[in-house]
C-alpha cells in the first residue's frame, strides 16, 4: 500500500469531522468550525488511522516473522529447542506491539510527514511533502 494513496483517500472520504465539546470558551463551543479546519482535523485523523494500520500490519508480520523463525530454527537447523525458544521468543501480534526501532521509526516518520502535509494543506501551500 502507497502511504500517499491511502492518505488521500482517508482525506476526501472523511471530511466531515465532529467539533470536540468543551474547547476554548463558550463562544468558541457555540461556533462551528471553519471548513479548513474541519478539513485539517479530518487529515490529522485520517493521518492517525493510517499510522494505526501501518502499526498493526508490521506487529502482525514481525510476529509471523519471528514465528517462521523459530520453526526454522527447530526443523531445518536441528538447533536445541530451548535455544530456539530463547533466540526467537514470540512477539505480540496485536496493534499495540513494541516495534523494532527501524520499523518503528519509520512509521512514526511517515506519521510525522503527513501532519506536516496537513499543516501545508491548512496553509493552502502546494507541494509534494
Amino acid at each position: 500500500m502507497r502511504t500517499g494513496t491511502a492518505f488521500t483517500v482517508v482525506l476526501f472520504t472523511s471530511l466531515a469531522m465532529p467539533y470536540p465539546a468543551g474547547c476554548g470558551n463558550a463562544a468558541e463551543a457555540e461556533t462551528p468550525p471553519s471548513a479548513p479546519d474541519s478539513q485539517y482535523q479530518a487529515c490529522l485523523a485520517g493521518a492517525g488511522a493510517i499510522h494505526d494500520v501501518a502499526q498493526a500490519a508490521e506487529c502482525k508480520r514481525v510476529a509471523e516473522q519471528i514465528d517462521s523463525d523459530r520453526a526454522n530454527c527447530l526443523s531445518k537447523l536441528n538447533l536445541p529447542k530451548i535455544y530456539c525458544d530463547a533466540s526467537y521468543a514470540p512477539r505480540d501480534p496485536g496493534a499495540n506491539c513494541t516495534l523494532p526501532d527501524q520499523i518503528g521509526s519509520v512509521i512514526d516518520a511517515e506519521l510525522a510527514h503527513a501532519r506536516f502535509r496537513c499543516a501545508r494543506v491548512l496553509k493552502g501551500e502546494k507541494g509534494k511533502l
